[in-house]
């Protein structure tokens, strides 16, 4: 049993979105909220998509996704887009 810490919670979110989203035109990817939930830490990462429309006019928004990260194993059990409200 590994009981990570949300350090490591945060960087096997980081290395899983490295992984899954390489080659799609993100960048400055960011680490935004860490909330601890039972079992799970929810890693909230922020970035750039360079592929939106009116990205080369600096018109960019920030983009974010939240990680569940499973305490016991650093499993990464969903992926979803964070609302803006």
């Amino acid at each position: 049993m590994i009981n990570l810490n949300a350090k490591q919670a945060a960087e096997a979110a980081v290395g899983y979105f490295n992984e899954l989203f390489s080659g799609y035109g993100y960048s400055d990817i960011r680490l935004e909220e860490v909330e601890k939930m039972s079992e799970n830490w929810l890693i909230t990462l922020g970035y750039l998509d360079k592929s939106q429309e009116g990205f080369s006019l600096g018109l960019s928004k920030r983009r974010y996704k939240i990680f569940t990260v499973r305490q016991s194993d650093g499993e990464i059990t969903s992926v979803k887009i964070r609302p803006m409200e």
